[in-house]
């Protein structure tokens, strides 16, 4: 996992908590690895970035809410108006909205 024996990688840490148990909460997983790693004394911050990135990579991913029905007419709408303002083109419609989720992160 690490070069020197030593060294404490909370991501292959947190990476082998979830691959024992995928159903881990963050907490469950911090008290895995401080039991498994008594020296290790991660920051919490550090505990809830890990745990939310290495769900990822593993695709522990929660699916994602559905949308409310009374705000799905709103949005079928904004988007029908979208996909106008781009002359039709889906596509345009798709890069602007791309565009704009990269200016938000």
């Amino acid at each position: 996992m690490t070069k020197h024996s030593d060294d404490f990688n909370l991501a292959g840490a947190m990476r082998e908590a979830l691959e024992e148990n995928p159903n881990y909460t963050g907490p469950e997983c911090r008290k895995w690895i401080e039991s498994h790693y008594p020296n290790a004394k991660p920051k919490d911050t550090s505990v809830q970035v890990a745990y939310s990135k290495q769900r990822r990579k593993l695709g522990l991913l929660l699916p994602r809410r559905p949308l409310d029905s009374s705000n799905l007419v709103d949005v079928l709408t904004a988007a029908k108006e979208l996909i106008s303002l781009c002359d039709g083109d889906e596509n345009k419609a798709h890069e602007a909205i791309s565009a704009i989720e990269m200016l938000s992160h």
